[in-house]
């Protein structure tokens, strides 16, 4: 990033809470629009939650990368295609920050929390 370069962060707070969902949480691949830099952060201790691994594409494989609690992974959000696998049972909890490009006002994705695909 440059001096002259302005970024807004986006913060949210995430669960995937099979119960609540009433299936099992997961997101897509897909890219984090805007975001130079992204970061995810595990909140939830592992053994409260099956599945729920980051993957990230990279190469010729994706890779996997398997969070601890106050783990965190940093990548390029706007670049990098990442997804989670199903989180099949429990309740997985993250902190994720987009560091973007471009200001909303308001964040299109307010209160997203259980909501995932």
């Amino acid at each position: 990033l440059f001096r002259s370069d302005f970024v807004f962060p986006e913060i949210e707070y995430i669960e995937y809470d099979v119960e609540r969902l009433g299936r099992p949480g997961s997101i897509s691949r897909h890219t984090d629009n805007d975001s130079l830099v992204s970061m995810v952060v595990l909140l939830s201790d592992w053994s409260n939650f099956e599945g729920g691994i980051n993957c990230f594409e990279g190469g010729n494989a994706a890779r996997e990368v398997k969070l601890r609690k106050g783990d965190a992974v940093f990548f390029y959000g706007h670049k990098c295609h990442h997804w989670i696998t199903p989180v099949t049972n429990g309740r997985r909890v993250i902190l994720q920050m987009e560091l973007r490009n471009r200001h909303e006002d308001p964040p299109r994705r307010i209160f997203r929390s259980s909501r995932r695909d």
